[in-house]
C-alpha cells in the first residue's frame, strides 16, 4: 500500500512539475512575433498543462469554423496552446493581410515538427530549416536550377509526363488482363518524373517503385500530430515504434540520396538538377 501511495505521489509531483516547467518555458514565446502583437499580448484560449487548449476546443470535424466563431469572444487575434506549443490564430482578411504582407518576415518562419527534432535536430534540408537569409539564398539557387531543367515550362514537362504515360500503358498491356496493383505503377509515374529532373535517370516499371519511394512513404506514415500535443507520448510502445520507423527511413533516404549525388558528380552522368546545383554552389 505504501508503495502505491508513493508511486501516486511521484506521478502527481511529476505532472505538476512538468506543467509548471512548460508554462515557464513558453511564457515568453510570443515576444518573437514582431510588431503585429499589441501590448499587452492578445487574449488567450484557456489551457491546461501538457494537454494545452485541447479540452476547450469544440467541433473537431470543422475546427476552422469553431476558431472563426471564437473571434466574437476573443477578437481577430488570439492565442491557444497545442500541447507545449503556443499558436497565434488570425481571424479576418485584414489581420491576415497585415501579417502576411506588412509583417512577412516575422511570419515567414516554419515551426519544426517534434518528431523531426528527434531525427533531424540540426534541421538540415531546405524543407526543414528556418526561412532565414541562407534559406532564401538556397531557395533562389534551387529555383534557378529547376527553371534551367524545364520545370514550369509546359512543353518540357508535358514531354516528360507523356513519356511516363506511354511507359505505363505499355506496362499495363504486358499484364495481359491479369490482376495487378495499380498503386505502384501510378506512383512510378511521379517518381520517374522527379528522378529524371533530379538525377537524370528513370526506373523501369518492372523494377517496382524503388527503395527511395518506399521509405519516403514509410517516413510519411510515421508522422503523427499526436507528438505535437504531448511529446512525452513517444515513450509508449506504439509511438516509440513510429519514432524508430521515422529515424530508420530518414537514415536510409539520406544514404540513397548521397549515393545518387555521388553518381551525379561523375563527369559522364546525365545533365540533371544535382549537377547544376553543385556547379552553382
Amino acid at each position: 500500500m505504501a508503495i502505491a501511495d508513493n508511486m501516486l505521489l511521484f506521478l502527481g509531483t511529476f505532472v505538476v512539475s512538468t506543467g509548471i516547467f512548460i508554462w515557464w518555458k513558453n511564457r515568453g514565446n510570443m515576444k518573437s512575433i514582431g510588431l503585429l502583437l499589441p501590448n499587452p499580448p492578445p487574449p488567450a484560449f484557456p489551457s491546461l498543462p501538457i494537454v494545452g487548449s485541447l479540452p476547450f476546443l469544440r467541433g473537431f470535424n470543422n475546427v476552422a469554423e469553431f476558431l472563426m466563431k471564437s473571434s466574437d469572444k476573443y477578437g481577430q487575434l488570439f492565442t491557444l496552446m497545442v500541447g507545449s506549443k503556443k499558436l497565434l490564430v488570425l481571424n479576418g482578411k485584414e489581420v491576415i493581410h497585415d501579417a502576411c504582407v506588412n509583417h512577412a518576415s516575422a511570419f515567414s518562419g516554419r515551426s519544426a515538427l517534434y518528431i523531426d527534432t528527434l531525427g533531424n535536430p540540426q534541421r538540415k534540408g531546405l524543407s526543414f530549416r528556418q526561412t532565414d537569409a541562407e534559406w532564401k539564398r538556397l531557395h533562389q539557387v534551387c529555383l534557378s536550377c529547376l527553371k534551367e531543367m524545364g520545370f514550369g515550362d509546359r512543353n518540357v514537362m508535358e514531354e516528360r509526363i507523356l513519356t511516363e504515360v506511354e511507359a505505363m500503358v505499355d506496362c499495363i498491356r504486358e499484364k495481359n488482363g491479369e490482376a495487378f496493383a495499380a498503386r505502384s505503377i501510378i506512383a512510378m509515374i511521379g517518381t520517374n518524373v522527379m528522378n529524371n529532373i533530379m538525377f537524370g535517370k528513370r526506373h523501369e516499371y518492372e523494377d517496382d517503385v524503388g527503395e527511395l519511394y518506399i521509405h519516403i512513404e514509410r517516413l510519411a506514415r510515421s508522422l503523427d500530430p499526436t507528438f505535437e500535443l504531448s511529446p512525452a507520448i513517444r515513450f509508449l510502445p506504439h509511438f516509440r515504434d513510429k519514432v524508430r520507423m521515422y529515424k530508420e527511413s530518414q537514415g536510409i533516404i539520406t544514404n540513397l540520396l548521397r549515393h545518387e549525388i555521388d553518381r551525379c558528380k561523375e563527369s559522364e552522368a546525365e545533365d540533371c538538377f544535382v549537377k547544376r546545383y553543385l556547379y552553382k554552389e
